[in-house]
């Protein structure tokens, strides 16, 4: 593993990089406790936050263009943005069912499945990971 190709890219890549993988350490452990409480509160208004500098950084990152200078990548962003802000809609009035499944479908779409596509051809993660 080499972080040369990461740390070395252009930025905002290396902090996106960085955070996305903070958000899914955070978002992981927050799965793992139990819900409710003051510390589930914290925990989640942090990976709220590390979820929107991933997504809102994304619109500066330009190296997949399938629709000018966007991907699909930008599609999923703005469902993040849009899904965090009701998922904070719905805790606060009382609706757990929508707002557990839109962080675990954020969690699992946006930092897993995404992250999964890091590591093809051509991206810096996959460099990372196989370059000494």
């Amino acid at each position: 593993m080499n972080l040369d190709p990461l740390l070395n890219a252009q930025q905002p890549i290396p902090s996106h990089a960085i955070v996305a993988i903070a958000a899914t350490v955070v978002g992981g452990i927050q799965m793992l406790r139990p819900k409710g409480g003051s510390l589930h509160k914290a925990i989640g208004y942090l990976w709220v936050v590390l979820m929107l500098y991933v997504a809102m950084s994304s619109f500066f990152i330009h190296d997949i263009k399938q629709f000018g200078s966007w991907s699909l990548i930008h599609v999923l962003s703005v469902a993040i943005v849009v899904s965090l802000m009701l998922s904070i809609y719905w805790v606060r009035t009382g609706n757990i069912r929508l707002h557990k499944t839109a962080m675990v479908s954020m969690y699992t779409f946006g930092l897993i499945v995404a992250g999964f596509f890091t590591f093809s051809p051509g991206r810096i993660m996959l460099e990372v990971i196989t370059t000494n």
